[in-house]
C-alpha cells in the first residue's frame, strides 16, 4: 500500500509531466507553420456578409485598410475606405475615412514607409480632364490623413485613366493604367521628384490584348510583382492558359498572378496555386510590410457552376452570411505562394 507522501509525490510527479506537455503544445503551436492554403481575414469584422476589398497592412502592423462597398452594383458606384485598428489579438469595428464615402473609391495602398496612400478614385478633379478613374494620394499628418491630392502629370493624364498604384521603397509607381490595347499595368521611376511618363510593362507580364492585367502590388525592392490577369475578349485562345473558367456564362473574373524579376527581364507569370485562385473573382493582392502575408480579395462563395440543389432552409441560413458571393479577404502565408 502506497503511503501517503509517495502518493503526493506522484501526484505532483503527473502534474509536472502535464505542465512540460502543456508548453511543448504551446510551443509547437507557436511556432508551427501557417496553415495550408488561404485563411478568412477578421471574419464578422473585417470580413462580413457586406462587400469588402483590398487590403493593405501598415508598417507598425497595428493598421488595416480596405474598402467596402455600396451593396449594390448600379451606377454609380460607391464605396468607403475604412481602417480597422488592432487590438491585442482582435481588430476593431473598421471606421470610414473622413475624405471618403462621396465617390467611388478603390482599396487604397501605402508607400514602403506607410506615410502616403495611394488610391483610384472617381472624385472630380480640380480641373477636369475628361479622364475616367485618376490616382489620387493623402499623407500622413500627426492628427490623421491629409485631404487627398491627384497625382501630377504625367500620373493623371487627360482623357485617361490611372489607378491602383504600388510603390516601391525608391518611389517607382506600378499602376493599371489605360491604353490603346486596354488597361494593362504600367510603371513610372521617380528622378529628381519628377515621375518620368508611365511606360507599360513588356511581355511576359503584358498578356494578349484580349486580357487585362491590373491592381499590381510590387515588392519594396522590386523583385517581383504581384498582379491581376483576366481574359475579356471574345476568343479563349488569348487568355493565359492556367485562368481558371467557371462553368456558365461567368462575367470575367480576374486571377492572381506572380512574376519576378531577373537581370535579363521579368520571368513569366506564374498562375498562384493552394488555393488562391478560384472559379470566383480574385483581386487587389498585397503584401504585408514585413514580407510574410499576401492579402487579397476573393468572391469565392456557396455558389458554384454547376450549381448544387439548394434548399429554402439552406439558402435562407448561408445567403446572409459571410460567405454569400460577396467579396472578402483573405491572407495567406508567402512562403506557400513563392512555393519556399
Amino acid at each position: 500500500m502506497i503511503g501517503e507522501p509517495e502518493r503526493v509525490r506522484r501526484k505532483l510527479h503527473r502534474c509536472a509531466l502535464a505542465g512540460v506537455r502543456l508548453a511543448l503544445l504551446c510551443a509547437v503551436c507557436l511556432y508551427s507553420a501557417a496553415p495550408v492554403g488561404p485563411q478568412l481575414f477578421g471574419p464578422g469584422v473585417i470580413s462580413t456578409e457586406d462587400d469588402e476589398s483590398g487590403g493593405v497592412l501598415s508598417p507598425d502592423g497595428n493598421e488595416f485598410y480596405f474598402v467596402r462597398n455600396a451593396p449594390y452594383t448600379t451606377s454609380p458606384a460607391l464605396s468607403v475606405i475604412c481602417v480597422s485598428h488592432r487590438r491585442g489579438l482582435q481588430w476593431s469595428e473598421p471606421q470610414a475615412l473622413p475624405f471618403s464615402g462621396q465617390f467611388w473609391n478603390r482599396p487604397p495602398r501605402l508607400s514602403p514607409d506607410g506615410n502616403t496612400m495611394l488610391f483610384g478614385s472617381s472624385r472630380p478633379m480640380p480641373v477636369p480632364d475628361g479622364g475616367g478613374m485618376h490616382l489620387w494620394r493623402s499623407r500622413r499628418t500627426a492628427s490623421g490623413w491629409s485631404v487627398p491630392e491627384p497625382m501630377p502629370a504625367p500620373i493623371n493624364g487627360p482623357g485617361g485613366s490611372t489607378f491602383d498604384a504600388s510603390m516601391a521603397a525608391d518611389g517607382t509607381l506600378y499602376m493599371t493604367r489605360a491604353s490603346s490595347e486596354g488597361y494593362h499595368i504600367a510603371a513610372s521611376r521617380l528622378v529628381n521628384g519628377q515621375y518620368t511618363t508611365p511606360e507599360l510593362m513588356p511581355p511576359p507580364v503584358r498578356s494578349p490584348k484580349q486580357n487585362v492585367d491590373v491592381e499590381p502590388f510590387i515588392a519594396p525592392d522590386q523583385s517581383y510583382l504581384v498582379f491581376v490577369s483576366q481574359w475579356i475578349g471574345p476568343d479563349p485562345h488569348t487568355r493565359r492558359p492556367e485562368e481558371l473558367i467557371a462553368g456558365g456564362s461567368p462575367y470575367p473574373r480576374g486571377d492572381l498572378y506572380i512574376t519576378y524579376r531577373r537581370h535579363n527581364g521579368w520571368t513569366q507569370p506564374r498562375h498562384l496555386a493552394n488555393g488562391v485562385n478560384s472559379f470566383a473573382e480574385e483581386s487587389f493582392p498585397s503584401v504585408s510590410p514585413d514580407g510574410r502575408w499576401l492579402f487579397f480579395s476573393s468572391e469565392r462563395s456557396m455558389f458554384e457552376v454547376p450549381v448544387p440543389r439548394l434548399t429554402w432552409a439552406r439558402l435562407e441560413r448561408e445567403w446572409p452570411g459571410i460567405f454569400n458571393g460577396r467579396g472578402n479577404i483573405y491572407r495567406i502565408d508567402m512562403a506557400q505562394v513563392k512555393g519556399e
